[in-house]
């Protein structure tokens, strides 16, 4: 009935209201592990947001995990740490793309950096085509 397709929406919503606050967290219990871990990294940024044109195909939200910049340096650049870099891929797709665009927002480039309290997320408008 209808009433019973509006009940499990509305469960459906709170689930999912429970499961982005779970994550939310793990996200920071897990960052600070990251951290404590690697004691070379200092930070780590990612973009994550939906193309404004896709020559034709849908566009979708998507995270840039697989080239995070480590400590302020971009994937190729002098320095680069590959080791800190693939485990910070590996933390990051722990994360389904839908929890890391409820947690930062679309259009968005995300810093982490080891804090003396935690990890600190920083987020800022990311311009792209």
């Amino acid at each position: 009935s209808t009433a019973t397709m509006q009940e499990l929406k509305d469960r459906m919503a709170q689930l999912q209201t429970e499961y982005f606050a779970a994550a939310k967290t793990e996200f920071a219990t897990a960052s600070r592990g990251l951290f404590d871990a690697n004691p070379k990294l200092e930070s780590f940024s990612w973009t994550q947001y939906s193309p404004y044109f896709n020559d034709g195909d849908e566009c979708t939200f998507s995270a840039h995990i697989d080239y995070p910049e480590v400590n302020g340096i971009e994937e190729y650049g002098d320095g680069y740490d590959e080791d800190a870099a693939e485990k910070v891929k590996e933390f990051l797709g722990a994360f389904e793309e839908s929890v890391l665009e409820e947690m930062f927002g679309n259009h968005k480039k995300v810093t982490v950096t080891r804090g003396e309290d935690g990890p600190v997320v920083e987020t800022e408008e990311y311009d792209h085509d």
